[in-house]
C-alpha cells in the first residue's frame, strides 16, 4: 500500500478515537501535512492525534474546531511536532490561556507560518507569543479576527524578533490610528511585504501612516473608515492595493491620482465606495487596463463614468 504524505479531512466530526484510527492506518504513517478543519474537534482528539502522528509532520492545520487551553497545551508539549513549520489554529478557542501554552513550548520552535486568527487573543494574551522562542523563525504571522487594539499592534511594531516575517495580517481587531502609525514607523517589519488590515478603524490618519512601510507589495486597507489611500498608493513597490468598502469619492481619486500611483501597481480596488462620474472618468484616463486591473463595482457611476470606463479598455 503506498503511503500518503498529505491527509486532509474537512467537515466530518472526528472524536479522539476516529483520529487515532485515522493516523494508525499504515497508509498515513508518514504524513507531513495533516489538515483537519471543520471536524470538531476536542481537546481529547489533540491528545489522540499527538498520540499517534509520525515525526515526520511538517504542516498541522486544524482550523474551525474546538480546541481549548488543554489542546494548545498538548500541542505545546507534544516533542512529536518538535519538526513542525505550520502550525494553523484559526477559529478554535484557545483564548490568552492557550497562547500561553504555546508560548511556553520547548517544541514549537521551528515554526515558519502560525496562524492564530479567531480565538479571543488580547495583547496581553499576545505578548508571551512574541517574547517567546514561537515567533523567533516566523515568515507568516496571521492574528486576525482578535481583540488585540492598539496596543496588540503596537506590540508587534516593537517585537525585533519579527525581522523575518513577510506576510502579517492583523485585520478587524481595533486597531486604530496609534497602531497604524507603530506599524507604518517599525524598523523590525521592514521585510513585510504583505500587509492586512482590513475591517480596521484605521481611518485616513492610519492609512496615511502606513505611508513609510516600505518594500510592500500587497496592502489591504478595505473597510477602515478612509476617505484616501493617496499615500500609499505611491509606494515604489506597491502590486496590490485593496482599499474596498470606504468612502473614498471623487475628491479621493483626484488626490490618489495626484500622488501617482506606484508604477509597479497590478491591482487597484476601490469597490463599494463613493465615486461617481468625474472620478471614473479620471481614472479611466490614468490607469493602464494592460498593466493594472482595476476595480470599481458597486459605486455610483453614471453612464458618463462607465462610458469612459469602457472606451479605456475596463469592464464597467
Amino acid at each position: 500500500m503506498a503511503e500518503r504524505t498529505s491527509l486532509r479531512v474537512i467537515g466530518r466530526a472526528l472524536d479522539a478515537d476516529a483520529v487515532a484510527a485515522l493516523l494508525k492506518d499504515p497508509a498515513n504513517r508518514d504524513i507531513e501535512d495533516l489538515r483537519l478543519m471543520r471536524c470538531d474537534l476536542d481537546d481529547a482528539a489533540v491528545r489522540a492525534l499527538v498520540d499517534n502522528v509520525g515525526p515526520g509532520l511538517r504542516h498541522l492545520v486544524l482550523g474551525w474546531n474546538r480546541i481549548g487551553e488543554a489542546g494548545a497545551r498538548t500541542l505545546a508539549e507534544a516533542q512529536v511536532l518538535s519538526a513542525l513549520r505550520t502550525l494553523y489554529l484559526y477559529n478554535n478557542d484557545l483564548q490568552n490561556e492557550g497562547a500561553a501554552h504555546l508560548a511556553a513550548s520547548k517544541s514549537l520552535t521551528q515554526l515558519k507560518n502560525l496562524n492564530l486568527c479567531c480565538n479571543q487573543l488580547t495583547a496581553d494574551g499576545l505578548a508571551p507569543v512574541l517574547d517567546s522562542p514561537l515567533a523567533a523563525e516566523l515568515e507568516q504571522l496571521h492574528l486576525g479576527i482578535n481583540e488585540l487594539g492598539d496596543a496588540g499592534a503596537e506590540l508587534v511594531a516593537n517585537t525585533a524578533s519579527l525581522r523575518s516575517v513577510v506576510e502579517l495580517n492583523i485585520r478587524m481587531n481595533g486597531v486604530g490610528s496609534r497602531g497604524a502609525r507603530a506599524l507604518g514607523d517599525s524598523p523590525h517589519l521592514a521585510g513585510v511585504r504583505s500587509l492586512y488590515l482590513e475591517d480596521n478603524p484605521l481611518q485616513t490618519e492610519g492609512v496615511e501612516a502606513l505611508a513609510g512601510r516600505r518594500g510592500l507589495r500587497l496592502l489591504n486597507v478595505a473597510s477602515t473608515s478612509t476617505t484616501s489611500v493617496a499615500a500609499v498608493a505611491r509606494l515604489g513597490d506597491l502590486e496590490s492595493l485593496v482599499a474596498a468598502s470606504n468612502p473614498i469619492d471623487d475628491d479621493g481619486v483626484d488626490a490618489l491620482l495626484a500622488a501617482g500611483p506606484a508604477e509597479a501597481l497590478r491591482r487597484l480596488d476601490l469597490s463599494d465606495a463613493d465615486i461617481g462620474d468625474r472620478g471614473a472618468t479620471a481614472l479611466a484616463n490614468v490607469i493602464d487596463p494592460g498593466r493594472c486591473t482595476l476595480r470599481l463595482d458597486d459605486n455610483p457611476i453614471g453612464a458618463r463614468g462607465r462610458s469612459a470606463l469602457r472606451k479605456a479598455g475596463f469592464s464597467a
